[in-house]
Order: C-alpha cells, then structure tokens, then sequence
C-alpha cells in the first residue's frame, strides 16, 4: 500500500482525516498513511475484542456480586461490539476496498488460506 491508494482506500483515510481536523490542517491527506492506519487499527481491534470476550470460560457462578458483574460485562461488550463497527468496516475497506467475498474452499486453494477449524483455534485461545 505505499505511495497512492485506490479510491476505496483514500475514503478510509479521509474519512478518518475529517474526524481529527483542525484549522490548522490544509494539506490532503497522504495516502501513505494507509499502512500505519491499518496497522493501528488491527492492533486496536484485537485489544478491544479482548475487553469484550474477558468474561468467557465462566461456565456458572454461585456468587451473586460475580454474576452481577459478569452479567454488566456482557452487556457492555455487546455495546462495544455495536461500536467497533466503524473499525470493521475501516478495515475491510482498507483491505479490500471492492468488498469482494470467496468461498473457504477457494481461499484455501488459491490463496493458501490454512485449511483449519477456526472455530477450535479460537476456543484454544481463551
């Protein structure tokens, strides 16, 4: 992504540009940012998803005040999901701006997408 980016990508970084403005910003938006943008962005995300999944592994609770907080802690993490939204979409958007979709199967063969359950790295995880 270095030097110029297509027209996808530059809506991300103006978009993002908009918001953090000042009058004292008079130059375009460089499209060099993309790189370091996304690499930010990845790294919040994961950090943020960390907050919002730090209650799983509790399978039952006999403590009151716990599941009180367990409970308060759900329901914050489904706002901050709500939220993390605009992140998403930057992302994708930075990734892959046409917003092209493939198959499992073909990502695997084309692509050498690791032919794995994600759903049993994910569970390892936590």
């Amino acid at each position: 992504m270095e030097g110029s980016v297509d027209a996808g990508r530059q809506r991300v970084l103006d978009e993002l540009a908009l918001a953090g403005k000042t009058a004292f910003d008079k130059l375009p938006v460089p499209s060099r940012s993309a790189p370091l943008l996304f690499s930010h962005l990845i790294r919040y995300r994961i950090e943020a998803e960390r907050v919002v999944r730090a209650t799983r592994g509790w399978m039952m609770c006999g403590d009151p005040v716990l599941r009180g907080m367990l409970v308060e802690q759900l329901r914050i993490g489904a706002k901050l999901t709500t939220l993390l939204g605009d992140v998403d979409r930057w992302l994708c958007a930075l990734m892959d701006p046409q917003d092209r979709t493939f198959e499992l199967r073909e990502l695997i063969a084309r692509y050498g997408w690791p032919d794995v359950d994600l759903a049993d790295l994910e569970a390892d995880e936590f």
